[in-house]
């Protein structure tokens, strides 16, 4: 992408054309751009540093002026039509911009935090930050894994990546590992809550400590952890995105017995994900919940395993789902694709609390079919 002209960051305007900040903040909040921009003036970026921060779908708009012919930017084009840029075709939209939509799905520059990142679904949404371009921080209490991983981030994304261990429901220990984070990265633009546990004990022979190790990790792990990042980054540099998992089992009574204390859990998360939505946005901070049903890390190879042959009996789509497919949703949330879009439980579940049938709907042949 060719440079732009120099911008120069002052308090209330930006120099070169005079154009009002008020003006091009309003421009930006209509396209989505805002909390970029907001993020990157409170962490006081120079002009240049400041449009970097808006993400490649910032491009050239007439609003600031006539760009310099060899810049490659279209300028004085009417609104609705499509334009070549850099070998290209972009949309010129009612603000000028030419929209480049995939690009509203990267992370670079970013910092995303993953808890519970050492290992299966945490370990596979880390790695979809990081092909992002987040730089990511993986907190989980098997230190030695989460280096593994932050490791090999590394080396095939050409991202930063650091890993602490961590119990996210010990109260003094979650803001001490934030601060490192902090001091380590920089800044949280994005915190996936995806540290859980379960205990399948019947409710009448369930110990109170079983009880009460699944919501503490559950529910106020996710409530600490979100506390820490948005007080401590969050809110200083003019929003961020948290992005927690949740489950089916928080939505209904599934199939899986003696859940008791993690459907309560998850139902947790995900009404705690609306209320700091609802309480949060005033500081451009977006709250969504992602809720799969059951997920494993890998495909199987041959036949079905068995845990795949009982999901034709609850799912119209005939299986569960692999840890990849909750990636799409994830990025969505994390990124400014979802520029207006905060308090949403988003089941990623292949239609499970949609059918409450005995197999998917119509389906010829599967294990038994409908029954």
């Amino acid at each position: 992408m060719e440079a732009l002209p120099e911008l120069r960051w002052r308090p209330r305007a930006w120099e070169g054309d005079g154009q009002s900040i008020t003006k091009l903040e309003d421009k930006l909040q209509n396209r989505g751009l805002f909390g970029n921009l907001m993020r990157a003036k409170a962490r006081g970026r120079s002009g240049n540093a400041t449009m970097a921060a808006l993400g490649r779908m910032a491009r050239w708009s007439p609003a600031f002026g006539s760009p310099p012919p060899s810049a490659g930017w279209a300028s004085n084009s009417p609104e609705g039509s499509t334009v070549a840029v850099a070998g290209r075709r972009h949309h010129m939209n009612s603000g000028g911009f030419m929209q480049n939509y995939l690009t509203r799905f990267r992370l670079d520059g970013q910092v995303s935090v993953v808890t519970g990142g050492a290992n299966g679904i945490g370990a596979e949404l880390a790695e979809a930050l990081a092909s992002a371009g987040s730089d990511v921080a993986i907190l989980d209490l098997d230190l030695t894994k989460g280096e593994e991983e932050a490791g090999r981030l590394t080396a095939e994304y050409g991202v930063r990546t650091a890993a602490w261990e961590l119990d996210v429901a010990d109260r003094e220990r979650v803001p001490a590992v934030m601060g490192c984070v902090l001091r380590e990265l920089g800044h949280v633009d994005v915190l996936i809550n995806n540290a859980g546990i379960w205990r399948n004990v019947p409710a009448e022979d369930m110990p109170w400590e079983d009880w009460h190790d699944v919501i503490d990790v559950c529910v106020n792990g996710t409530f600490l952890m979100s506390q820490c990042a948005a007080k401590m980054s969050m809110i200083p540099n003019g929003g961020g995105r948290i992005i927690n998992i949740g489950s089916v089992s928080g939505m209904f009574i599934n199939d899986a017995p003696y859940k008791c204390s993690y459907n309560v859990a998850k139902a947790g998360v995900i009404m705690l994900t609306k209320a700091l939505a609802a309480e949060w946005a005033r500081y451009n901070i977006r709250v969504n919940c992602i809720s799969p049903c059951t997920a494993k890390h890998s495909k199987p190879t041959g036949e079905p395993a068995e845990w795949q042959v009982r999901g034709w009996g609850t799912i119209p789509m005939g299986r569960y789902a692999y840890t990849e497919e909750l990636c799409g949703a994830l990025l969505y949330f994390a990124s400014d694709a979802s520029s207006f879009t905060t308090g949403v439980n988003l089941p990623v579940d292949g239609g499970d609390t949609i059918w409450k049938g005995s197999g998917p709907i119509g389906a010829i042949g599967g294990p038994e079919g409908n029954r």
